[in-house]
């Protein structure tokens, strides 16, 4: 399956299905923070934050979620495609079980 295919499997959607809210995409990175061990043999406080970069990974959710809306995205459920715009796989072909 190339690509054009799979993305014509999904509906490209602005807001949230269920309340019409904004949807929230979260790209996740990974950081660290790191400490020395000090002459006493202890973690001192001082740290230097790291940033290690993605993790190659998106979730998105409604910005609702927590409130009312229970309509959330994992990363297989969901492209960002080539003109950034939302390409939802999980409620698109069921939007009347919402």
């Amino acid at each position: 399956m190339n690509y054009m295919d799979y993305i014509d499997r999904g509906s490209k959607i602005k807001s949230c299905p269920k309340c019409g809210g904004t949807i929230i995409v979260s790209r996740l990175y990974m950081y660290s923070l790191n400490s020395c061990i000090g002459k006493r043999g202890k973690l001192l406080k001082k740290a230097k934050y790291c940033d290690d970069g993605p993790i190659d990974t998106m979730l998105a959710s409604c910005e609702n979620y927590y409130m009312k809306c229970d309509v959330h995205w994992n990363a297989d459920e969901f492209i960002i495609d080539d003109e950034s715009c939302f390409i939802d796989y999980k409620y698109s072909d069921r939007s009347d079980d919402i």
